[in-house]
């Protein structure tokens, strides 16, 4: 039984603290050296990326951009937003882009403003993320286990110390 409870505590425990990093990560916009995480918004790139989808953009300099590539930049036309568009025409370090699943292109981009290019998508993550976020996912998956781990450690402390209060005293009650 004290096995079970140990084992419940670490899986409790581990998992905590991966959720506890995931999203403290994900808040702060996440990077993992030359990597970075951006959250699908749109379905402009179906099916490619779809809304609620995880980017994993890889920075890469400006002359490495080839035609064909996923690309993520910033915006020129709404400042702070962040685009992530196929390149269809480069030239002079000026290129144009386009989502897979629209028929118009984007106003030509800068090749500087290019953040990095999308290696591939991770389905579902960002959706799960934005949950993770809200009140109740904050509550869910972060809160609740660590108030858990607390009340585990607590009922721990409080047993070792009465053990202890036995021995101080120099005997040990009867079974």
């Amino acid at each position: 039984m004290k096995g079970l409870h140990r084992l419940i505590r670490t899986i409790l425990v581990t998992l905590a603290v991966v959720v506890m990093c995931v999203a403290a990560g994900w808040l702060g916009a996440w990077r993992f050296g030359h990597l970075r995480g951006l959250r699908v918004q749109t379905g402009s790139m179906q099916p490619l990326l779809k809304p609620g989808d995880v980017a994993i953009v890889q920075a890469v300099p400006a002359d490495r951009i080839r035609i064909g590539d996923v690309v993520s930049y910033a915006s020129t036309v709404h400042q702070g937003e962040i685009v992530s568009h196929r390149v269809i025409a480069l030239e002079d370090g000026i290129m144009t882009t386009r989502g897979d699943a629209l028929e118009a292109t984007d106003p030509p981009v800068p090749t500087e403003a290019v953040i990095g290019r999308v290696l591939f998508g991770i389905p579902h993550v960002g959706s799960w993320l934005d949950g993770v976020q809200s009140g109740f996912g904050l509550a869910l998956v972060i809160y609740l286990p660590a108030l858990a781990i607390v009340i585990g450690e607590c009922n721990r402390l409080i047993r070792h110390y009465r053990s202890q209060r036995y021995v101080l005293a120099g005997w040990r009650p009867h079974h």
